[in-house]
């Protein structure tokens, strides 16, 4: 599997990805510090730098594309103003890069209140682009680390090929939907489209259960419930024994980092490295659910782009 890295941080999906056998064919990342630990420890992948500068049409085609986007407006001690903040907003060129590349699989990570202050809209965009997509809210505690950090993972797959683009429709200045130009109205009403390719998203509670839902907008309106990919992938009985009660600790906390920390170098930017960063363990959870896909689709002589 090849792998494009965007908003790729110090590297937490691509370890999980070389953990796998893949291999991760560019990366997209600005910050200084955590582009200089990605040339340290990926010397000969090329870091593209801007979201918004790339062009995506001229780097090389990947299977899976990832990327956890700014989340300082969907986070619940931010803005609180989702996708519309200029931050999070960059989830925008995010879908820009899947209409381009159309990868196979689309991974998607953000802090857990993306399920309240964006979501839908990162739904609406990938149907639109012809993805199916699961979510699933984690805990880093779940793959055995000392810590809560909540995050949402998304993993999309190409389904159908869209009725048609984004990019035929602009926003509407007045109420923000899409507008379609040709014929001056909304797309939810548009009749320029294939009866039944627009999907009218009802608001998103947070529910009981785990799991998301998947969105199909070619088949049924709204929303149905997901099937969970297989999260019992790593067999390391501290992690079992933490999820059974049975007194395990998971992984040793390490030492401290903040407090009196004399003599660590870059100790801010390690902090924002780490912070930012996600358990690259979480990311091995959905790349095996994404190896068992295929397999699957492998054995049951299934081509993924069929």
């Amino acid at each position: 599997m090849r792998v494009g890295s965007l908003f790729a941080g110090i590297g937490g999906f691509d370890l999980a990805a070389r953990w796998m056998g893949w291999r991760t064919a560019w990366f997209s990342e600005i910050d200084p510090y955590a582009s200089a630990v990605l040339a340290k420890h990926w010397p000969d992948v090329p870091n593209h730098g801007d979201i918004c500068a790339m062009d995506f049409g001229a780097v090389e085609p990947v299977d899976i594309l990832t990327g956890g986007f700014p989340c300082q407006d969907t986070s619940n001690s931010g803005s609180r103003t989702g996708l519309q903040g200029p931050r999070s907003g960059l989830w925008r060129e995010f879908a820009r890069a899947i209409r381009t590349l159309r990868p196979r699989y689309v991974v998607v990570e953000n802090v857990a209140a993306l399920a309240i202050r964006g979501l839908d809209e990162v739904l609406g965009d990938l149907a639109v682009c012809g993805y199916d997509a699961a979510w699933r809210v984690c805990q880093a505690s779940e793959v055995g680390s000392p810590q809560e950090r909540s995050r949402l993972f998304l993993a999309a797959w190409r389904e159908w090929e869209p009725v048609y683009e984004l990019d035929d429709f602009v926003r509407c200045e007045a109420c923000d939907d899409w507008f379609c130009p040709r014929c001056a109205c909304h797309a939810a009403d548009c009749p320029c489209l294939t009866p039944g390719t627009v999907v009218e998203w009802p608001g998103l509670e947070l529910a009981d259960e785990p799991w998301g839902y998947v969105a199909y907008p070619n088949r049924e309106r709204g929303f149905r419930w997901a099937s969970p990919w297989e999260y019992a992938v790593h067999a390391d009985p501290r992690r079992e024994a933490v999820l059974a009660g049975g007194g395990g600790t998971g992984w040793a906390a390490g030492p401290p980092v903040c407090g009196v920390a004399d003599g660590v170098p870059r100790r801010l930017d390690r902090l924002r490295g780490l912070g930012n960063a996600i358990v690259p363990h979480h990311a091995m959870t959905v790349y095996q659910w994404i190896a068992a896909r295929e397999s699957f689709l492998e054995a049951a002589c299934v081509h993924p782009d069929d």
